[in-house]
């Protein structure tokens, strides 16, 4: 991972990367290579570390020792088979010494949160039923923490909060339409009770690191989140673009229609006043028209807003994550087909859009990869 010094980067570095870096980053971006190759249950001695990430023998030993003491990595036993030399130590990641605490505020009505361990298991739950989203606040996030924590056999490595909105670097949410939150330093009321690091993540962006790590998820795509609200997230070669303002992605106020419904931002007509997850399942239930129809409706409004930015970015991997009702063949290809017909010809390599692959606990996943990514830079 590259660290940059200005105080607000546009391209937030995955673990995914894959390739040596400049001098000043080498131990950060090493320790996140050699973790990137272990994660999640991958076994591998030193020497096969060596091969794959190029690195010198000199420069694993030293990484590989530092994260065996800081309990990232440990040794699992020796090579049952060699042709020469001596077997070597087998490494991979520890799951048993660190937990993460992570926070789903993405669900409509309802507050999630696990322990997970360091290979994205879930060992433990909690949650809170809201009588309506906009009733999410820290007093109840700090509750299920603690309920959380102390249900929680081995140490706390973080406490991570994905947050379906605009959060700024300091762990701020600037502004979340759903929530009806703005300006509320979440990470600053969180710290007076936990003595830990706290992470605070878009939800999306959590939701993209399960979809690439667990998933079927590939460097350069664009994720679509339909669920309270409706959010997209970017990853261009392995990088999560957040934007000057962390505001990348809010594809759900893009705005389809200036004299249509009242969006929870103040304005009118936004997207997703059209295709949220709430939205469809309302027209689905009450309306006479058929689902199929509702669907291939909101598919097309979709793929028409998704248009300029795969156009830009020349991407050619959609991926939507949302209600299996909702997001199903009808509503897939209605998106595929609309980009198709408002993008450029491109038969060469055309754009596809398919389902995402992983489980409803891709934002406590994700989140938790997050909040490893940040601790394996720090410790």
């Amino acid at each position: 991972m590259s660290i940059k010094t200005i105080s607000k980067p546009m391209i937030n570095q995955l673990m995914t990367v894959s390739q040596k870096t400049i001098p000043a980053d080498a131990r950060i971006n090493n320790r996140m290579l050699i973790f990137n190759y272990l994660f999640p249950k991958q076994i591998l001695s030193r020497a096969m570390l060596v091969r794959k990430t190029k690195l010198s023998k000199a420069s694993i030993s030293t990484v590989v020792y530092e994260m065996l003491e800081d309990h990232i990595l440990v040794e699992s036993g020796q090579e049952s088979k060699i042709e020469r030399g001596k077997k070597g130590t087998l490494l991979e990641v520890d799951a048993n010494y660190w937990n993460i605490i992570t926070i789903d505020l993405s669900q409509p009505c309802l507050i999630q949160g696990a322990v997970v361990n360091l290979c994205g298991d879930i060992l433990k739950r909690s949650e809170i039923s809201l009588y309506k989203s906009t009733d999410a606040n820290c007093e109840k996030i700090i509750e299920v923490c603690k309920t959380l924590i102390n249900n929680s056999n081995n140490h706390i490595l973080g406490i991570g909060i994905a947050v379906p909105g605009i959060v700024d670097n300091e762990g701020k949410v600037v502004r979340s339409s759903n929530l009806q939150w703005e300006n509320i330093n979440i990470k600053e009321e969180l710290i007076k009770h936990f003595n830990c690091p706290i992470i605070v993540d878009h939800d999306t962006n959590s939701a993209l690191l399960a979809e690439r790590f667990f998933g079927n998820g590939v460097p350069n795509t664009i994720f679509i989140q339909l669920s309270l609200g409706v959010g997209a997230s970017i990853l261009i070669n392995d990088a999560i673009i957040t934007g000057i303002n962390n505001s990348a992605g809010e594809i759900g106020h893009i705005t389809v229609d200036p004299q249509g419904p009242d969006c929870s931002c103040g304005k009118k007509g936004c997207l997703e006043t059209y295709i949220s997850a709430e939205t469809l399942h309302r027209k689905m239930f009450t309306s006479n028209r058929k689902p199929e129809d509702i669907l291939a409706e909101a598919g097309n409004y979709l793929g028409k807003a998704l248009t300029t930015t795969i156009n830009l970015l020349d991407l050619t991997d959609v991926v939507i994550y949302g209600p299996s009702d909702i997001v199903n063949k009808v509503f897939i290809s209605s998106t595929e087909k609309a980009i198709q017909e408002y993008g450029p010809y491109s038969p060469k390599h055309p754009c596809t859009v398919r389902r995402c692959t992983c489980n409803n606990d891709i934002t406590l996943i994700g989140e938790c990869i997050s909040v490893i990514q940040n601790r394996i830079m720090h410790l």
